[in-house]
């Protein structure tokens, strides 16, 4: 009786220290589900032990989704995950130090990307070897987007201030739409093949015709005039209207044997509402456009209208000018003409004086 008193007694003891523990991992869980901060708990193995609210709400997860799943495969983007996996694997082995800052982007349940920053610390057991990590992660996605697009916005605005200073500087409308097209697909953030071409409208003959080109192959010949309607360039100067595709596509008639796929930005130039010629960029196949792309290539082609326009006043100016010199050689040469002709009549009259011949009508 004393041995089954001691016995049940001891299992009372267990069971209130499990459930004091219980209660314990209870209250730690409820700390860790309202901290602003996602917690993620890795075992040695790279298999998610613990996910607190805020991963959850990251990771567009429920916590069953998430809790035994491997993280690299499951969380990680795919071109990340070997670097990343190597570098735990590492850690567990303990041949490398832990990263205790590291960033990098996770992946969502429905395929999106999310940056986190995160602070890790190595989990270690009872007997001293590290069995786990333990990190908090701050989402610091919008931050970063709102760094990249003031960075992307100065870049921008440098392009641009690039582009009419150079114009200013040449006297050929040529040069200034080559120096333009290299300072646009030379945009780091702008994802444009390192070739294109600028169009301007022949308006007599209903045609584009190209200006000038970088990196150009067989598209010099082919392209080299274009009607307006026809192919992506012809339609989008018709249209006047942006056009994208990723692909050779139906409207993509002009081609060349061994052409090989890619996709276009056809960007028409206006002046006004008037278009007067096209920006025709090259993209690899597959690229998606982004409205921050058409946002800035719609700008940009503003900027290169009025170079246009500029080079083409001040040769109206020379042109005008050329036209006064000529009627004033044209006019000072008849007025030397009658001032000749003129002392040629007094020379001829005061000849007839001599001869007693009166000025008078024969």
């Amino acid at each position: 009786m004393k041995e089954e008193s001691v016995l049940r007694k001891s299992l009372g003891e267990c069971k209130t220290e499990k459930e004091a523990i219980a209660k314990e991992r209870d209250l730690l869980k409820k700390y860790l589900d309202i901290a602003g901060t996602m917690i993620i708990a890795l075992d040695s193995r790279g298999r998610v032990s613990f996910a607190n609210k805020k991963a959850c709400e990251v990771l567009g997860c429920r916590e069953k989704e998430i809790l035994g799943k491997d993280w690299f495969s499951s969380f990680i983007p795919e071109r990340l995950r070997k670097q990343i996996k190597t570098v735990f694997r590492k850690i567990m082995s303990g041949r490398s130090r832990a990263l205790e800052h590291y960033v990098n982007p996770v992946l969502t349940k429905d395929g999106k990307e999310r940056v986190v920053s995160w602070h890790n610390t190595l989990l270690i057991d009872e007997k001293g070897k590290i069995a786990g990590t333990l990190s908090s992660g701050e989402d610091v996605t919008e931050k970063i987007l709102n760094e990249k697009a003031l960075r992307n916005a100065y870049l921008n605005q440098k392009t641009i201030n690039n582009i009419l200073s150079f114009s200013l500087k040449t006297n050929s409308l040529d040069s200034a739409l080559k120096h333009a097209l290299n300072e646009i697909t030379n945009l780091p953030w702008l994802k444009l093949e390192s070739r294109g071409c600028v169009f301007l409208i022949d308006e007599k003959m209903g045609n584009l015709v190209m200006r000038v080109q970088k990196n150009l192959s067989s598209e010099k010949e082919i392209c080299k005039t274009v009607p307006l309607g026809e192919c992506m360039c012809g339609s989008a100067a018709s249209a006047g209207k942006i056009m994208f595709s990723s692909c050779l596509d139906k409207r993509h008639t002009r081609r060349y044997k061994g052409m090989k796929e890619h996709g276009h930005y056809c960007v028409p130039i206006k002046s006004s509402s008037r278009v007067i010629g096209l920006l025709n960029l090259y993209v690899k196949s597959g690229h998606e456009k982004r409205k921050d792309e058409k946002v800035f290539l719609e700008t940009v082609a503003g900027t290169i209208a009025s170079v246009i326009e500029r080079f083409r006043f001040i040769e109206e100016i020379f042109r005008r000018k050329k036209e006064l010199e000529r009627f004033n050689r044209l006019a000072v040469g008849r007025e030397l003409r009658m001032i000749e002709l003129k002392k040629r009549i007094r020379e001829l009259e005061t000849k007839l004086g001599n001869y007693g011949v009166q000025n008078k009508q024969f």
